[in-house]
């Protein structure tokens, strides 16, 4: 699959590239993690989205068009992930651990769609306010890709 190519900038901010097109795993990841998904009543979430949850419920254009490969409208499966949801995240367990149930969840559509036959995915706490991640990706061909950033939860 040809699609723009993606820079990722600083703290999990994402940017096109100069109008390049790839295919690479590393676009459709950056894609796939850094578009906010919509967040539905059933989603686990931080404690402090309750409120918020009125003012912003995330979602994108594309959410109608499936990436896992089902059926076009309202049904499908929102593309992009929860992460925006840890904006403003307490540096806490629970935390972590919804960020990586969250870039799990992002990219489990490439194994639906045969991209990949695994995903494994951990985070921890950089430094104060900075949240890292890993993320290993198993192909079919047996090789691995991966992919390590940052996110401000500030």
């Amino acid at each position: 699959m040809r699609d723009f190519a993606l820079e990722q900038g600083e703290y999990g901010q994402w940017r096109l590239a100069a109008l390049g097109v790839d295919d690479t795993l590393r676009s459709l990841v950056i894609a796939s993690l850094f578009t906010d998904r919509r967040l539905i009543p059933t989603d686990p979430r931080p404690a402090h989205v309750a409120d918020e949850i009125l003012e912003y419920s995330g979602g994108c254009w594309g959410d109608d068009y499936p990436s896992d490969g089902g059926t076009p409208g309202p049904q499908a499966r929102p593309r992009g992930s929860l992460l925006w949801t840890l904006r403003r995240a307490k540096q806490e367990e629970e935390t972590r651990r919804l960020a990586v149930l969250y870039i799990d969840d992002a990219l489990r559509w490439l194994i639906a769609t045969g991209r990949a036959t695994d995903v494994a995915v951990d985070a921890w706490w950089h430094r104060p306010s900075v949240l890292a991640a890993s993320i290993v990706i198993t192909q079919p061909n047996g090789d691995t890709w991966q992919h390590d950033f940052t996110m401000g939860t500030t």
